[in-house]
């Protein structure tokens, strides 16, 4: 619920049912949030959805700029999960899914405005300018049947939890590589080892390299990585 507030500025539950309510006294509220409650972007039921109003144009506004997986969260949340407690999204969920956007977070080059790119979409609009933003190459890793994919930015920086996902918090965030340009050739980019630990790099041609820490291998469609004994690839 909070974090449907934090996203939206607005209450998941306050469709066309609340909006048609003229006295909100304890019954109307009883009705609403527990009796009858449907969720205002609910895809197969549309009793609750928003008025057409402007006191919901700001939530009409903001919903369509959730990336679709945080969508797809929000919607188990507030339609099967309202009656069914085991399928309601578990704290673990909603971690997994706030860090994968954080790793997937990407100025407009033009007005540079904070856009957050969703594994689900081959592309990016920027949600302020509607300016298309290129996507940098992917390093994904797949362990335990997870899979994590990291934009490779400029700014990016591969932390423990991205080659651990059961890192304890206190380590989970440390920084072990960055995207770094090269010295003499700012066309080229790589990835340098900050851990104390050497990498294993693959080229797509199959040369196999170690990469000790402080030193770098270009960043390439296909280059694998073996980071602490996690595989990882680099994907355009």
């Amino acid at each position: 619920m909070l974090l449907f507030q934090l996203w939206v500025w607005h209450h998941p539950l306050h469709g066309e049912l609340e909006y048609r309510i003229r006295i909100w006294d304890i019954p109307a509220k009883r009705r609403v949030y527990g009796e009858t409650p449907v969720f205002v972007f609910d895809p197969q039921d549309r009793r609750n959805a928003l008025p057409n109003d402007s006191d919901y144009s700001t939530v009409a506004r903001r919903w369509p700029l959730c990336p679709p997986s945080l969508q797809a969260l929000f919607t188990k949340t507030f339609t099967t999960g309202l009656k069914e407690p085991a399928s309601r999204v578990t704290e673990g969920e909603w971690q997994t899914l706030f860090r994968q956007l954080k790793d997937g977070v990407l100025n407009c080059g033009g007005c540079q405005a904070v856009n957050l790119w969703d594994a689900t979409t081959s592309s990016l609009e920027c949600w302020h300018c509607h300016q298309l933003i290129g996507l940098p190459p992917k390093l994904v890793r797949s362990r335990h049947g997870r899979t994590h994919i990291l934009l490779l930015s400029r700014t990016a920086k591969l932390r423990q939890r991205h080659v651990d996902p059961f890192a304890s918090d206190d380590v989970a965030e440390t920084i072990i590589g960055e995207v770094t340009q090269h010295p003499t050739n700012p066309s080229i980019w790589g990835l340098r080892n900050l851990s104390s630990t050497r990498w294993v790099a693959t080229s797509p041609d199959g040369t196999v390299k170690e990469v000790p820490p402080q030193k770098a291998t270009s960043l390439e469609a296909g280059l694998k990585l073996n980071v602490a004994g996690v595989a990882a690839e680099v994907q355009p």
